[in-house]
């Protein structure tokens, strides 16, 4: 007789599931663990093979740029290396100042996207520097010019009464 033990444990398997699926056993908890893990079993496998699908679809799966009109031009591309070329291609676009892509030669302020992107980042930064340092200054200045007028205003008010002492009445 010719018996595969593998479909025996997997017929097995099978029929103790679906008692405890129909409820031959009254542990609700001892169930739920059940389908848990089954449910967790399937995840990692459905992942796994999706994981495998794209790693494979990505380094396999080649396109050919075309131009305007639509004609292949260039040697075929994987997916990665395609997209790699269009962000390279456009982080290297000419923009105005405004980030606008221009292709106006007569322009000084023409730089990179990359570039425009890193000055924007770091003007904004520069800005929230300067405006955290500016409140914390406006307080010492505040002091120092106080301390300044009321040195003034004490000196000026001494001459003052000075004076008055010195002048007959």
């Amino acid at each position: 007789m010719n018996i595969d033990q593998s479909k025996i444990e997997d017929a097995v398997i099978a029929q103790a599931v679906e008692q405890i699926v129909q409820g031959t056993n009254e542990d609700y908890q001892f169930k739920q663990s059940i389908l848990k893990r089954v449910g967790e079993i399937i995840t990692e496998k459905v992942q796994s093979q999706v994981d495998g699908f794209l790693r494979d679809g990505l380094s396999s799966l080649t396109f050919k740029d075309t131009n305007t009109h639509g004609e292949k031009k260039g040697p075929d591309k994987t997916l990665l290396e395609f997209v790699d070329d269009r962000i390279t291609k456009h982080l290297s676009d000419l923009v105005d100042s405004n980030g606008k892509k221009t292709d106006s030669w007569g322009s000084s302020d023409r730089q990179s996207r990359l570039g425009w992107i890193i000055q924007l980042a770091a003007e904004k930064e520069i800005k929230k520097h300067v405006e955290t340092l500016a409140t914390e200054m406006r307080g010492e200045i505040a002091k120092s010019i106080m301390g300044l007028t009321c040195g003034k205003i004490n000196a000026a008010f001494a001459d003052v009464l000075r004076d008055i002492g010195r002048k007959p009445v």
